[in-house]
């Protein structure tokens, strides 16, 4: 029996997607705190999202509303569309 469970689980993939780096910061700092999850970007731009999106699918999306870009109704379905196993949080 392994010794240590926890190393056999694969983290959590986390894209940070805000318009304000300080928000993002936090919200790294937080994650980080968690041994389940890693930080796979930061991006402040709607352009951003997709492009990392579309090169790294990540497992999460923390989905600032109001970033700059593309509105959430276009921008959704595109990030879907090349990476459908993706869950998105939207923070309002």
């Amino acid at each position: 029996m392994n010794a240590h469970p926890a190393a056999d689980m694969r983290k959590v993939r986390v894209a940070l997607a805000d318009g304000r780096a300080e928000v993002r910061s936090a919200m790294r700092l937080l994650l980080e705190q968690d041994g389940g999850m890693s930080v796979s970007a930061e991006v402040a731009t709607a352009q951003e999202l997709a492009d990392h999106v579309s090169t790294s699918c990540p497992d999460v999306i923390l989905l600032d509303c109001d970033l700059p870009g593309l509105r959430a109704s276009e921008l959704l379905p595109r990030l879907h569309s090349v990476c459908p196993s993706v869950q998105v949080v939207a923070l309002c």
